[in-house]
């Protein structure tokens, strides 16, 4: 009993000590003391040996979180076993607080489960409580690295509906509707084109969009007609030096965004094109004038969408080309003429005023720059280097094309906000990261790469910030703009995750691109609405499988008791659902070659969880055979 007193008092003394400002002491290894106690020579010689009464007595002096880790350290060591092999030597001391102790500390040890939760949360209320550091003990709070989508949630139904408007400009709209149990909810409507019908406005409107899409689609190519034709005639820069400015682009590209690329979920097939993609002609990089079948058609339909005049003529008339009457209009009443009588030029446009990437077949094809002024000295022409600077921001974009994930290209539609957008959005990062860089002349490799370099290997003199020219979004500024504009409604994380990874459900879109009909639930300052994982049976089982605990539950959901049923929906702080993708490669027919689906190491990796957090949450679930579409519960770091 002194003894038991005794390590009481210090136990008491020492949690006093540690706590008081600047205080700096030694605490006891309460598991040594339990060690030695079993390995005292026993009362009888022909008994185990050991005096596990008084073992027993220094458990029970602890506190519960003192009590858990000496516990754990004795089970590492095999000595619990041997303790728990005495149990009628515990007599003398609380019995049940002590068992607790031992099924917290096996359970943890074995893996924690539904069965055993339930079993702890029952022996937690014969205890007469303890709750706080058996939670505390079972969770072991780790201190990590945030994954990128740590945090991120599907947008609620008012920001799906922002999204919607900014994808379709001019067609949708939003508006504020009064909701009689929260605040109001934005919710998008579509605006019919003011052209659809058969009266006289509705005539008179079609052909006044008519004219102006005409009148905007002649002067675009009136305006870009003579450079071009002078890009036919003009020398060009040989391909081989603009490999260097393609490798300079991947590589700042990769130090960017490389290890989120390499985190997304891709076919064998896709991932070794990924891996094998370096700029080498001939290779996945082409003269565009050389291998270019035109495609004017293709191109009047850009021009109709990108040209700022054409694009704000159908604005102005709530023209939207997805829908299909608007559609079969634009296709016979404007563009098929307009091709059909400039055809030449169209074709020399699309041959020699843009780069193209295939994203499938992971090769790019660009215009060699013009070739302008002469070399003196074996430097090159202050007009050809800063040609080739100019080609390094190109095949930077194009590059980020590369890294599209064919979940987020499945999406797309024909909505160029998307592809263009985001890709000149990530675009936009990485430039402004590197131009001053380039500009100050920072980077040796990078000016030697993408210059070229004198007979001795060393970067041309006389190098000027000029070369390299300011950052300009050019024909893809009003994409970029949209891009933005959703990047601002949801999040940097949310909108890297979906152009990468394939989680356009991030960025208000079901797979196939349509509008999320399945949005976020919304949710309170404290977290968002997320419904209870299966087969929870208690509050004390929800905080540890969520990783958060029953204090802060409770707190979080006014009205909820530590002991209250487990509601089908409530905030859980820091917990987030989480929609699996997969990647598809198709063949050329369009037929299904091969598929993968994320695995549960990679979406741990985008949460900064564990496989196992992740399994506990979602019982009964094989992470290494997940499939398109299914929700899995990701619990708080």
């Amino acid at each position: 009993m002194q003894s038991t007193i005794g390590n009481a008092a210090v136990a008491r003394l020492a949690r006093a000590w540690s706590s008081a400002p600047g205080s700096l002491i030694i605490r006891r290894a309460f598991d040594q003391d339990v060690r030695n106690a079993i390995s005292q020579p026993g009362r009888f010689p022909w008994s185990d040996a050991g005096d596990f009464k008084k073992a027993w007595g220094i458990l029970n002096s602890l506190s519960m979180a003192d009590m858990l880790t000496a516990m754990q350290s004795l089970h590492v060591s095999g000595h619990l076993s041997k303790l728990t092999g005495h149990n009628d030597d515990a007599k003398h001391c609380n019995v049940r607080r002590l068992m607790l102790g031992v099924q917290t500390v096996q359970l943890k040890a074995s893996g924690v489960d539904a069965v055993g939760l339930a079993r702890i949360g029952a022996a937690i209320d014969a205890a007469g409580g303890e709750r706080d550091a058996v939670e505390s003990f079972l969770l072991d709070h780790r201190v990590g690295t945030a994954g990128l989508l740590s945090g991120v949630s599907k947008p609620d139904a008012s920001t799906v509906a922002k999204i919607d408007a900014i994808l379709n400009p001019g067609s949708v709209t939003t508006t504020t509707v009064p909701s009689s149990t929260g605040p109001t909810t934005t919710v998008s409507v579509s605006v019919p084109w003011d052209g659809d019908g058969t009266t006289r406005t509705h005539l008179a409107k079609g052909k006044a969009l008519k004219r102006e899409l005409m009148a905007a689609l002649k002067r675009h190519l009136a305006a870009v007609m003579p450079a071009m034709r002078k890009l036919k005639k003009a020398p060009k820069i040989p391909m081989e030096r603009v490999e260097g400015a393609g490798k300079q682009s991947k590589r700042v590209v990769d130090a960017m965004f490389g290890s989120i690329a390499t985190s997304a979920a891709l076919t064998t097939g896709q991932q070794s094109a990924r891996t094998a993609f370096g700029y080498n002609k001939g290779v996945d990089l082409f003269d565009i004038s050389t291998v270019r079948t035109p495609d004017a058609a293709d191109l009047a339909s850009w021009m109709a969408e990108s040209d700022a005049a054409a694009s704000a003529a159908q604005r102005a008339h709530n023209f939207d080309k997805t829908r299909r009457k608007e559609a079969a209009f634009l296709e016979t009443e404007v563009l098929n003429p307009f091709v059909a009588a400039n055809k030449a030029d169209l074709d020399i446009y699309d041959v020699f005023g843009f780069a193209i990437t295939d994203t499938k077949s992971q090769r790019v094809t660009t215009l060699p720059p013009e070739s302008k002024g002469k070399s003196k000295k074996g430097v090159p022409s202050d007009q050809d280097r800063t040609s080739l600077w100019q080609e390094w921001k190109v095949l930077v974009h194009e590059y980020i094309h590369t890294l599209e994930h064919p979940g987020f290209s499945a999406a797309v539609q024909s909505r160029r906000a998307m592809n263009e957008g985001f890709c000149e959005m990530f675009t936009k990062q990485v430039l402004s990261t590197n131009i001053p860089i380039a500009q100050s002349d920072g980077d040796a490799a990078l000016r030697a790469g993408v210059e070229g370099t004198d007979s001795a290997g060393k970067p041309f003199s006389g190098f000027k910030p000029t070369f390299v020219g300011p950052y300009n979004a050019g024909e893809y500024a009003g994409y970029l703009t949209q891009a933005e504009s959703i990047r601002g409604a949801t999040s940097e994380e949310a909108v890297r995750s979906a152009f990468f990874h394939g989680h356009v459900e991030l960025i208000g879109l079901d797979p196939n691109g349509d509008k999320l009909s399945t949005p976020g639930l919304g949710g309170t300052p404290a977290g968002p609405t997320l419904p209870a994982p299966k087969g929870v049976t208690s509050i004390f089982h929800l905080g540890v499988v969520t990783r958060t605990s029953t204090n802060t539950i409770v707190a979080a959901n006014p009205g909820l008791k530590q002991d209250s049923p487990v509601p089908s929906a409530l905030v859980l702080p820091g917990c987030q659902l989480h929609t699996v993708v997969e990647a598809t490669e198709t063949r050329p027919s369009g037929a299904i070659l091969d598929r993968r689906a994320e695995n549960g190491t990679e979406i741990a990796n985008l949460y900064g969880v564990t496989e196992g957090d992740i399994a506990l949450a979602n019982p009964g679930v094989d992470l290494k055979k997940l499939t398109a579409g299914a929700t899995l519960f990701i619990p708080a770091r």
